[in-house]
């Protein structure tokens, strides 16, 4: 169904918990799934925020009630209940509750979508979640050596604004309602680390280390280890409530296994979809800031498809066997020179082909798809994209995996590349991050993406010191 009024809408009718009449409505914001024999408990957790519904180990959180519009919790709650069928129904039907209480008095609201999105007639490319109660996100102030002191970088040391997602971030974050100032309010932690603009500067600073990677990624190592000395609540919340940016080309990669042991389950927000851990990492889009002129698409586009790029470097193995295979054809263009005018070119074709580079993720599909030109990419690994759970990509876009490249001129003339365009032109929204966050841009998709996996998975494991939780009571209220 296109009409979306049923998620915006809190259900009217009371529900209330056996042994409370007189509680106040309880609002659920996680998507809670129970399949009860143990007996489940729910307690208040840090800062009396939120409601703990725990089974089997398992933790949930749900809204703790006086903190829906704002209030400062003044007593805890302690609730026991054995098993599903006695479970209050806000829990056990929270599938149907959509959050649209304001939290603050900020009127921070998951916006539906726009209209057109779901007009009818129109592909339903973006599959809005019923979404939950925004995560607060408290920003580490560290010492500028990890962020500020790397922006004033020269152009021999940093010329791919690609990477500055992280930068972006960092400043964007600041400003939206999500984020709180309170580290009691807090439920994610962001690091703001420039961690690519660190390994630039080791890798092209002029030096007896100038293009020695070993020594850049040796020393970036390094950088995020002594970053961990910063994070002071690191033990009281566990590493799966900290959040990096990793916007270099490697994502996780670049982390050595000494590194990555010391960062347990924390979050990273990356644009390399194949070294992906489901429900932790979210694929974030590169940093692109595309001139208008970019969009002035039209559907007079003569040509099949087209690939240019470089095919030098010796992982370029995609990339080469595509050249090779389709020379001189006059349907697949494919050329590894360099014309100043490429944008123009990429405007005249139907698709545009995105083989893997040293990675299987490249920011030309980005590119091609600012253009109009249907973005097809063809990838050793499966390569994640940004959101894949909200957009549909085969409503805009095709994969065609390596081995079936020979295929490929097939499949491109057996698709509509009309529809596909008509389908990217919505969805470019979401990976532009100058666009504002009420359209859907990407930090407002990202958030919500963390939001969801932030109250879908148990407490983190790591934790070594509970904080104390304000005037909780304990015992049983059953």
């Amino acid at each position: 169904s296109s009409d979306l009024s049923e998620l915006h809408t809190v259900p009217k009718s009371g529900l209330f918990f056996p042994c409370f009449a007189m509680m106040p409505l309880l609002h659920v914001l996680s998507a809670l799934s129970f399949f009860l024999s143990a007996e489940a408990v729910a307690t208040t957790s840090h800062a009396s925020r939120y409601v703990e519904v725990r089974s089997n180990g398992i933790v949930r959180r749900a809204m703790h009630p006086a903190a829906v519009n704002g209030a400062t919790s003044s007593a805890a709650v302690n609730l026991s209940f054995a098993g599903e069928e006695d479970m209050p129904a806000e829990f056990a039907d929270a599938e149907r509750v959509w959050q649209t209480e304001q939290l603050r008095g900020d009127s921070f609201k998951q916006e539906a979508s726009a209209e057109h999105m779901f007009a009818q007639g129109k592909p339903r490319i973006w599959e809005k979640s019923r979404a939950v109660h925004s995560v607060r996100i408290f920003i580490y102030d560290l010492p500028p050596r990890f962020n500020n002191n790397l922006l004033n970088l020269g152009p021999e040391v940093w010329h791919n604004e690609a990477y500055d997602a992280d930068v972006h971030l960092h400043h964007a974050l600041k400003k939206h309602p999500a984020s709180t100032l309170d580290p009691n309010e807090a439920d994610l932690f962001f690091v703001p680390v420039y961690g690519t603009r660190f390994l630039h500067k080791q890798l092209f600073t002029p030096g007896p280390h100038r293009h020695d990677w070993q020594h850049a990624i040796d020393a970036t190592n390094e950088f995020y280890r002594s970053v961990l000395a910063h994070c002071d609540h690191w033990s009281t919340r566990g590493s799966r409530s900290h959040v990096f940016a990793l916007t270099h080309d490697m994502g996780r990669y670049l982390w050595n296994k000494t590194v990555a042991a010391a960062m347990g389950e924390a979050i990273s927000l990356q644009s390399n979809g194949v070294m992906y851990v489901k429900d932790r990492d979210v694929i974030i889009p590169p940093f692109l800031t595309p001139d208008p002129a970019w969009f002035r698409w039209g559907n007079d586009r003569p040509q099949l498809a087209l690939f240019r790029g470089s095919t030098n470097d010796p992982l370029y193995v995609v990339r080469k066997e595509l050249v090779e295979m389709y020379s001189g054809d006059r349907d697949v263009y494919v050329s590894d020179a360099k014309i100043a005018k490429w944008r123009e070119e990429m405007q005249q074709f139907q698709f545009c082909l995105v083989p893997a580079g040293i990675h299987e993720w490249s920011q030309r599909f980005y590119e091609a798809a600012f253009v109009g030109c249907v973005p097809v990419m063809i990838n050793k690994a499966y390569n994640r994209m940004p959101f894949e759970d909200k957009l549909d990509y085969t409503k805009f876009s095709l994969r065609v995996p390596f081995e079936d490249m020979s295929k490929l001129k097939d499949k491109l003339k057996a698709a509509d590349s009309g529809d596909l365009r008509e389908s990217l032109s919505v969805i470019v929204k979401h990976w532009l991050w100058n666009t504002t966050a009420i359209n859907g841009g990407p930090l407002e998709m990202m958030i919500e993406q963390l939001t969801e996996q932030f109250h879908r998975l148990p407490a983190p494991t790591d934790i070594k010191v509970m904080p104390a939780m304000p005037e909780a009571q304990t015992g049983s209220n059953a």
